[in-house]
């Protein structure tokens, strides 16, 4: 998480400004599924720096490799994606919403596969082809995949030393969040099965709005295979349909925040079809942050005085999509309403 904070305040030094959570969104979807009482095994740890929690998953690593586990994933990706010239040693593209969820601000991290070129795009960059709308023929699809990519410029920025470890690099231009994608490879023969219903909760947590989906038969992808969906609408009526899990959801979080005022810091744990378990930590749990972005962090979090010289590092500041979760409104709530989403004050 460090590295997204670090290159979150340089991109906006005032970023930590009334965030109480700070989480990325595999932390958030296990507490979801746990919620919505589907079985799977987490670990997180939970630790209150200054006014903010911040959820730190505890798991291997994602791009650990399940030996004796065959599949197409990273190799597809590899193959119709670019990065350009300036981040083609990137390994991911991490990116940080902002929004409102239970009368909480959030702060959440995840890993995008790529976005969706626009006609704009091809006006500033003429070797680049373009989708021209997320409904393209799967006809121009192949070739539209290859120029959908992690953005940037041939020329990159200053490096600018963040801690003694890491630097921060400045380099592209941002990418608005409704042209950012999913990806999902599956056998052939899984193609008329209803794919999207079990990865909607993930592209809500992300507020992703394309979907795409991939399929091969034996390794093989043809055009005709590869299906775009827009699904806007598709995830704001799972949200509507969840009302009730998600008022639990806000309810759990506010729960967690109350413990970390208490503990400070500790464990979430849960096996498989369990209960939530409370933790302490031994002493080589490590911490959230370092000394050094932890002060960062706090410092990020200070109220502005008008006087106050704003960053003018130019193309730094990155536009944080913020979003706001509709009419339902937690902020009133209480344990004695299970946060209903319609109390007011």
């Amino acid at each position: 998480m460090e590295p997204t904070v670090i290159a979150g305040i340089h991109s906006d030094p005032h970023l930590a400004q009334n965030i109480d959570i700070v989480a990325c969104s595999s932390t958030l979807g296990n507490l979801l599924r746990f919620v919505r009482n589907q079985d799977k095994s987490f670990r997180i740890i939970v630790e209150l720096i200054d006014n903010t929690l911040f959820l730190i998953r505890r798991e291997n690593s994602p791009t650990e490799l399940i030996q004796g586990v065959r599949g197409y994933g990273h190799t597809f990706p590899q193959a119709y994606t670019t990065w350009d010239p300036s981040i083609k040693k990137s390994t991911s593209h991490q990116r940080l919403l902002r929004y409102n969820f239970g009368g909480l601000q959030l702060l959440v991290r995840f890993e995008a596969d790529g976005y969706l070129v626009t006609p704009e795009n091809e006006t500033t960059n003429s070797s680049k082809s373009s989708i021209k709308s997320p409904q393209t023929g799967v006809e121009t699809l192949s070739e539209s995949f290859k120029t959908a990519e992690v953005e940037g410029e041939d020329d990159t920025k200053t490096q600018v030393p963040a801690n003694d470890e890491l630097n921060v690099q400045y380099a592209g231009k941002p990418v608005s969040q409704d042209r950012i994608f999913d990806l999902k490879t599956r056998s052939l023969w899984k193609k008329n099965q209803d794919l999207l219903s079990e990865e909607i909760p993930r592209l809500w947590i992300a507020q992703i709005n394309h979907f795409i989906t991939a399929y091969h038969e034996k390794g093989k992808f043809s055009p005709e295979d590869i299906v775009v969906q827009e699904v806007k609408e598709d995830v704001a009526k799972w949200e509507r349909n969840q009302n009730g899990v998600l008022a639990q959801l806000a309810a759990l979080l506010h729960v967690i925040i109350a413990k970390s005022k208490e503990e400070k810091k500790f464990e979430l744990s849960r096996n498989e079809g369990g209960d939530l378990e409370v933790r302490r930590l031994l002493g080589d749990a490590g911490e959230a942050l370092s000394e050094v972005v932890r002060k960062q962090w706090i410092r990020s979090s200070e109220v502005i005085l008008k006087d106050n010289k704003e960053d003018d590092v130019e193309g730094v500041k990155e536009e944080i999509l913020v979003w706001d979760d509709g009419q339902t409104d937690y902020t009133a709530c209480s344990d004695e309403c299970r946060y209903c989403g319609t109390c007011t004050y």
